[in-house]
């Protein structure tokens, strides 16, 4: 879990579409081959010939140093303690947004295996998500991918510390309200969610999901603060605890 709250958000990001910042760079020149860009999942060394059904369901806490991804993680503080405490990324300014944040999303495996999901933003600012329940292996495939086109997108692996291991209740969530949709994912666990819930639902808030994350949706819903993107704020500001979270509209 997070140290301190912090709210991480494509609002604040300048990244141009056309040039990827240093990390995507990294993972595009490790995985996606120039000349075709043609979507390489694993790396030769942890590819195999079997379905991804074979994977265990229990990630091991041992890196492979060899893994190109584990150059992007801090190897001083890296230990053998359990990590599943789910993990959120965001995406932005690149034409593979959905297969950046796959990888990325199979690098935090180790946060939690329980499910986890993308969204991205089409041409048209459409919010399109794919979820699942298991790793990130086996919730997406390269068909998957390709149903999830545009420059922007966030994502998340679930490890429950609120909530019922259910379907329903993994990330990213998506809500559409009359002045446009917003999509989530949340990292942390928010202390007063009892109290936020039992507030909201006795002023008429019907609640999806047993997930605490979902009051933030509900929060931004009754919040008068404008323009969009100040309602995110407004609504985080409510919140007590110690979590991160990346949000996504359908520009921003």
């Amino acid at each position: 879990m997070a140290a301190t709250s912090s709210i991480s958000s494509s609002l604040s990001l300048n990244a141009k579409p056309n040039k990827p910042s240093k990390p995507f760079r990294f993972l595009r020149n490790h995985f996606l081959k120039p000349s075709s860009s043609s979507f390489s999942p694993l790396p030769a060394s942890l590819s195999s010939s079997s379905s991804s059904s074979s994977l265990p369901h229990r990630v091991s806490s041992s890196r492979n140093s060899n893994h190109p991804l584990a150059l992007l993680a801090d190897n001083d503080d890296y230990d053998e303690k359990p990590r599943e405490e789910c993990g959120v990324v965001g995406i932005y300014g690149d034409s593979e947004a959905s297969r950046l944040c796959y990888l990325a999303l199979h690098a935090l495996q180790h946060r939690g295996q329980e499910g986890a999901g993308i969204v991205t933003v089409s041409k048209d600012k459409v919010l399109q998500t794919i979820t699942g329940v298991g790793l990130v292996s086996e919730v997406f495939n390269e068909s998957k991918l390709d149903q999830l086109p545009g420059d922007i997108a966030i994502g998340h692996v679930r490890y429950s510390t609120a909530g019922s291991s259910m379907l329903k209740n993994v990330q990213p969530f998506v809500a559409g309200y009359r002045f446009g949709s917003v999509g989530v994912a949340h990292n942390g666990n928010l202390v007063n969610y009892t109290k936020l819930r039992a507030d909201l639902e006795e002023n008429g808030s019907i609640f999806n999901t047993s997930s605490d994350t979902e009051v933030v949706l509900h929060l931004i819903a009754i919040s008068k603060a404008r323009p969009f993107f100040m309602r995110i704020i407004d609504a985080c500001e409510k919140l007590k605890g110690a979590y991160s979270m990346v949000f996504v509209t359908e520009d921003k």
